[in-house]
């Protein structure tokens, strides 16, 4: 799958990361799959990482069509939502700052784009070592699930 995604409930934050090519069948497949996943609940932070994000097809239109789909899943309560986007080159910069200013008409996320992880991961005040710990206590246990639930099958 071209987008792939962490839910750390403890830390109320998804981590999303775009690789290779990615059009919007493929982002309307991933907030389809995010909205299923049992640690989702509306109004989490988000990092999103578009480093290895190569090539897309996508323009305004499709960017106006993901902000419709994912309405739902932004409360227009306070606090708003944090988006952290990393976005290193210009594609990906470009794309992201499209998306910010999309989220910036609807009001409903607080969104910043940067060329810099770290600074990327200091708008959502997360230390970039605890999130790796964070992430692969994630994926074990996501993993322990997944057999168990093969193997009771």
């Amino acid at each position: 799958m071209p987008i792939e995604f962490d839910v750390l409930r403890h830390r109320d934050l998804t981590c999303v990361r775009l690789v290779g090519s990615v059009d919007i069948s493929d982002i309307l497949t991933y907030l389809v799959a995010y909205k299923a996943h049992p640690n989702y609940r509306p109004g989490l932070n988000e990092f999103l990482d578009l480093s290895a994000w190569t090539k897309t097809n996508m323009g305004y239109q499709d960017m106006r069509t993901m902000r419709h789909a994912e309405r739902e899943m932004y409360p227009s309560k306070s606090p708003k939502t944090r988006c952290g986007i990393y976005a290193p080159s210009d594609l990906q910069y470009g794309m992201a700052r499209i998306y910010a200013s999309l989220t910036e008409i609807q009001g409903d996320i607080d969104t910043a784009v940067f060329e810099d992880v770290d600074q990327t991961l200091d708008f959502l005040s997360i230390d970039e070592t605890d999130l790796e710990f964070e992430l692969a206590q994630e994926r074990a246990t996501f993993c322990k699930l997944s057999t168990h639930q093969k193997t009771a099958s």
